[in-house]
């Protein structure tokens, strides 16, 4: 299986990581969720189906900072990532943008 990250997912990464209260904080944040994809590789599965936000969309807390999620879909031997979003926002909207 391979990553295919979207536009909006690259923004939202490098825009949380610059955010973040110390720079310590958005290397981690960075190793983060780059362990999580890896781990979503291996384990597709693992996220749970998100058809309250968008159907065939799944989500999976990042590693170590719970309160970000990546919504991502399988599709054959890709998975595509789609946003990395703060779990407090109104996911539906925001993911319905992009």
């Amino acid at each position: 299986m391979t990553a295919r990250p979207s536009s909006p997912l690259l923004r939202d990464t490098a825009r949380i990581a610059l955010r973040m209260e110390r720079p310590d904080a958005g290397v981690r944040f960075l190793r983060a969720v780059d362990e999580t994809v890896r781990n979503l590789l291996e384990h597709p599965e693992l996220g749970r189906q998100r058809p309250d936000v968008k159907p065939g969309l799944h989500s999976w807390r990042v590693e170590g900072f719970s309160n970000w999620l990546i919504f991502y879909r399988i599709k054959g031997p890709q998975l595509r990532l789609v946003r990395l979003l703060h779990g407090a926002r109104d996911l539906p909207r925001a993911v319905q943008r992009h």
